[in-house]
This record gives structure tokens, C-alpha cells and sequence, in this order.
């Protein structure tokens, strides 16, 4: 979206990002209970206890980051001031003030998190 310069595309780009990025937490956090109240078998024993440990760690480490990475980009966007139009139904409002340094910092982890 960054490289293909301002303009009409990008906007509807960005726009069209920060829309299923707020679509994307309410998704995650029904998967969430969903998983809570009915969850996946156990493991087979034969597997050691360290890969089983790693494995639901990362596994929980992965729907953490899944509610970060939008919430990031909220404060984000929120810090360049730019609106969050989800979907051209309703606009988020900011949760941080106007700070386009603070912005530049917070983009550059949401993008380490995404990669």
C-alpha cells in the first residue's frame, strides 16, 4: 500500500486494511470463547512435554498477537490522525493523541508483527 504511491488506490487500500483489521477482533475474540468452551482434544501422550508446552504456547502466542496487531494499528492510525472507516458503515474514533513521531514508531512495530 506504501509503495504504490497517494492517490485514490491507496486510500481505498488503506481503508479497505483498517476495516478487516477491525473486523478481524471481534472474529478472534468468538474464536476465543468458542475454544474456552469447547476445547480440542489433548494432545497424545507420546509427544515430550517440551514440544507439548511449545506448542500451546505458541499457539496462544499466536491469538495474542492476532488482538495486538489491530489494536496497534488503532493507536497507530489513531496518533496520525487518519480515520478508521470500517467498511464505509461507521468511523472508530482515535484512542491516542495526535502524534506523528510517536505514529511512525507504532507502524514500524505493527509491521514487525505482521511480518
Amino acid at each position: 500500500m506504501v509503495n504504490i504511491g497517494s492517490g485514490p488506490l491507496q486510500d481505498f487500500l488503506f481503508n479497505l486494511h483498517r476495516s478487516f483489521g477491525v473486523l478481524l477482533v471481534p472474529v478472534i475474540l468468538l474464536r476465543l470463547a468458542n475454544r474456552l468452551i469447547d476445547p480440542p482434544p489433548p494432545l497424545p501422550a507420546d509427544i515430550p512435554i517440551v514440544q507439548q508446552f511449545a506448542a500451546t504456547s505458541v499457539h496462544w502466542a499466536l491469538y495474542a498477537l492476532l488482538i495486538v496487531q489491530p489494536i496497534v494499528g488503532w493507536i497507530g492510525t489513531s496518533a496520525f490522525r487518519a480515520p478508521i472507516v470500517v467498511f464505509g458503515l461507521f468511523e472508530l474514533p482515535p484512542i491516542w493523541p495526535p502524534d506523528r513521531a510517536f505514529s511512525d514508531q507504532v507502524f514500524v512495530l505493527h509491521r514487525a508483527i505482521g511480518s
